[in-house]
């Protein structure tokens, strides 16, 4: 029996992680931010540095994931509580 080729498609491949960090709110007169406002901001990393960081994202999920996190087109999405 011949070895099965594996197929391409199954392939899991990172094209870009996209990270959106809220950090609450803070006053920073230097920025114009008030008191109170929230500050927010959002990244996109590619190549390794996206899988090394999507990696430690998904131990402190104990790489555990639910249905809904994922959409129809192949992409996924989770949050990440601060703990205290």
């Amino acid at each position: 029996m011949a070895a099965k080729k594996s197929d391409v498609m199954r392939k899991i491949k990172i094209d870009k992680l996209v990270l959106n960090i809220s950090v609450g709110e803070y006053t920073v007169r230097a920025f114009s931010i008030r008191r109170n406002d929230q500050i927010a901001c959002h990244v996109t990393v590619r190549g390794a540095k996206a899988a090394e960081i999507l990696e430690k994202g998904l131990k402190v999920k104990e790489f555990e994931l639910k249905a809904n996190n994922f959409s129809a087109t192949g992409n996924f999405g989770f949050g990440i509580e601060e703990q205290y």
